[in-house]
């Protein structure tokens, strides 16, 4: 659905300085999270291709879920083992008390992107560092597990926002394109587009509704 974006957009992809990191590892949608052997395997493949993280420092990067853990400084898995990122951003994840599974709205901190939904379904909180300022606050939901979801720096858009979130979010989407292309895009009208994003917003608070967890899941993603 995220590709669906870029030829309605009418924008050639390999001609666009972006990638996407998540669907490599089973991270978009609604996939089966990754394992903490997983994210090691991700940030190893990475820093053995020095080539394509030197790439990934100046241009723009999507990372979802395990996507934005794997670029960071280390992760700890549930037995207390940390491995080393990939060092892109300065931002740590380690197990949160519990799996968090649902519904995730929060407010962007970019100017003019409206407010963002998605789905998440991870363990692992993470800390950003000075030079890592979120993506978003979390108006329902877990996100980073401190009232922040993901991370926005110059290069590097990251969150735990599924859905897919490029396709819940039009405004997120433009803004990753006008950053990897340098194009000023005009707001793309989708029929329903709008009545869909707001039966996301409008739904009932997670405080309000059943838990859902995952019980004996132990990933940290």
């Amino acid at each position: 659905m995220n590709a669906g974006l870029w030829s309605g957009r009418g924008v050639n992809r390999a001609r666009t300085q972006y990638a996407s990191l998540g669907s490599k590892w089973g991270t978009s949608g609604h996939h089966a999270p990754v394992s903490p052997a997983g994210a090691a395997y991700a940030a190893r493949w990475l820093t053995e291709h020095p080539g394509l993280l030197a790439a990934m420092q100046t241009k723009q990067v999507l990372a979802v879920c395990a996507g934005l853990q794997v670029l960071g400084r280390w992760m700890q898995g549930p037995d207390g083992q940390k491995g080393a990122g990939a060092g892109l951003l300065d931002l740590t994840t380690a197990p949160g008390p519990r799996r968090a599974i649902g519904e995730i709205v929060t407010d962007c901190t970019h100017p003019g992107v409206a407010r963002l939904t998605g789905f998440e379904n991870h363990r692992g909180h993470t800390n950003l560092g000075p030079d890592s300022p979120p993506l978003g606050a979390v108006i329902d939901g877990v996100g980073n597990g401190n009232g922040t979801d993901g991370v926005l720096t110059a290069t590097n858009i990251g969150t735990y926002l599924h859905g897919p979130v490029l396709a819940r979010n039009p405004d997120l989407a433009d803004l990753l394109l006008h950053r990897a292309t340098g194009l000023a895009l005009t707001p793309l009208h989708v029929p329903g587009q709008e009545e869909a994003r707001g039966l996301r917003l409008h739904r009932p608070s997670r405080a309000h509704r059943p838990s859902r967890t995952a019980r004996g899941h132990q990933a940290t993603s």
